[in-house]
């Protein structure tokens, strides 16, 4: 009889507990403040998390033999594996992420990601898309499962500016994934 109240109270706080462990469970991305971004791309628990953070979607990015069409999350750890810049953390939950593809630091991948809200908006810059012949200035894509194109936080939008402005990139033009459908737009 005295192990049912115990048994009873562990239930309770385990039913309590859980959507605060569900939020908190992205707190581990703040352990690499300061590392190098290749650093996170290398853990499982991002990879995982990229399961579910980005679109299923496939295009021609450049990064294969012309017209072979790679995974949208295949792209962005390609552009996220390569030289790197410090994984950042403005705030108690913002994790800014952001990287070069190995040997071809033209081509760059960048995450913004919101722990407490559980979302996130990624930008790749390349210079083919799906079959195009090679451009001399920067295209961005734009995805997010999260968020509409042009309907990106005010957050997300800034750090990418300020990503792009960092790199001196000015996109020739800006594509975004809309559901399924990919759109040109402006970054807002």
């Amino acid at each position: 009889m005295g192990k049912r109240p115990i048994l009873l109270a562990a239930c309770i706080l385990c039913i309590v507990s859980f959507p605060v462990l569900a939020v908190d469970n992205m707190h581990w991305l703040f352990g690499y403040k300061g590392q190098p971004t290749g650093a996170i791309v290398s853990d499982k628990k991002f990879r995982d998390f990229l399961d579910t953070a980005v679109p299923d979607f496939e295009a021609d990015f450049g990064f294969r033999s012309r017209g072979l069409k790679t995974g949208l999350k295949s792209a962005l750890v390609e552009v996220l594996s390569g030289p790197s810049d410090p994984v950042l953390s403005p705030d108690d939950h913002t994790v800014v992420l952001s990287a070069c593809r190995s040997q071809s630091c033209a081509e760059k991948g960048f995450m913004w990601i919101d722990t407490a809200q559980q979302t996130s908006v990624i930008a790749i810059v390349h210079y083919i898309y799906d079959g195009e012949y090679f451009h001399d200035k920067a295209q961005l894509f734009l995805a997010s499962n999260d968020f509409k194109c042009g309907a990106y936080p005010q957050g997300a939008a800034e750090y990418i500016k300020l990503w792009l402005k960092t790199n001196d990139i000015v996109p020739a033009n800006t594509r975004c994934l809309d559901g399924k459908k990919v759109v040109e737009t402006v970054l807002n």
